[in-house]
């Protein structure tokens, strides 16, 4: 697997993302809200989807993917738990201009930059690690010009799948539903319930629990009743 650039694009994003420009009045938030965006989506898909596609080709069993796969979303989760607490703990303290930690400015200039290094170690250490596996991969088959017409054709046949089309409807309802927690849950917990920064660290730490008892139960319950029925 090879690591391009455009794969730490969301790196570079995350930290310029968190740095407006002093400049920017309230009416160029909008504007540089979607920029970012823009910016950080398509280098975190570029990192994602290639990541996501090589675990089917580490290894021809069946279940063992399901263990890789596991795995993978284990290291992702506890990526995102530790840096949400590494910036609640350290970066986003109260200061006697802002009493309430999460809503310190500067803290999150600081935490953009600490995120964006730990996100290209990890991107660049997975890239890196899986160089070994090259020589076992699948041979990939020859390219095949299509038209543009071939192309939508198989973007049509493919659509036409049912089993497609219920995992994609699946993958949008958890995005809408995983993209409100995330928006939202910093709100609720600080206007709503008046919950610190520790406060609201204490809460995250739950998911700790959750992560490890998926990583273990998963594969075995995929091996013992299917993926589909551990799934329900």
């Amino acid at each position: 697997m090879r690591y391009p650039p455009s794969n730490n694009l969301s790196a570079g994003s995350d930290a310029v993302n968190w740095l407006p420009p002093v400049t920017f009045s309230s009416t160029g938030v909008s504007p540089k809200t979607s920029v970012a965006i823009g910016r950080t989506s398509p280098g975190a898909r570029s990192n994602e989807i290639p990541s996501t596609a090589l675990a089917a080709e580490l290894t021809q069993d069946y279940d063992e993917r399901t263990s890789f796969l596991a795995l993978r979303v284990f290291c992702g989760g506890m990526g995102r738990l530790m840096v949400s607490l590494l910036a609640l703990n350290f970066f986003l303290k109260p200061t006697p201009e802002q009493p309430v930690g999460q809503l310190n400015e500067a803290g999150y200039h600081l935490y953009g930059v600490a995120a964006a290094v730990i996100m290209f170690i990890a991107i660049m250490v997975s890239s890196i690690g899986t160089h070994r596996a090259i020589p076992n991969l699948m041979t990939a088959p020859p390219k095949v010009k299509r038209s543009l017409k071939e192309v939508f054709g198989v973007i049509g046949l493919t659509l036409g799948n049912r089993s497609i089309l219920v995992l994609l409807a699946c993958g949008i309802v958890w995005a809408i539903a995983a993209g409100i927690v995330g928006s939202l849950g910093f709100y609720i917990n600080t206007y709503f319930w008046e919950l610190s920064a520790p406060q609201i660290s204490a809460l995250a730490l739950g998911a700790f629990g959750a992560y490890v008892i998926a990583l273990v139960l998963t594969p075995i319950c995929a091996k013992r009743w299917g993926k589909k029925a551990t799934a329900l």
